[in-house]
């Protein structure tokens, strides 16, 4: 359930960010994972969408995914 209401957030929370001037409009294409995943859809990989690609999905996947672990690793068994 939070996952869907942070995956539709998403895009509001991006939007706003954009508007906070030249530090939102840099961040944007760098972090938003809709952003950095449309060259896959349009079939446009070069320059730096890699780059930006594995960016956002270390902030958006890889790190949630890391703390997930940790956290029921930790997590006593009863």
């Amino acid at each position: 359930m939070k996952a869907i209401v942070v995956s539709l957030a998403n895009t509001a929370a991006w939007t706003a960010i954009t508007m906070l001037g030249v530090t939102g409009e840099t961040l944007a294409p760098w972090l938003d994972l809709n952003r950095t995943t449309a060259p896959l859809a349009r079939g446009d990989w070069a320059d730096v969408a890699p780059a930006r690609f594995a960016a956002s999905a270390a902030l958006w996947i890889v790190i949630p995914l890391l703390l997930g672990v940790a956290r029921v690793s930790r997590k006593e068994v009863k």
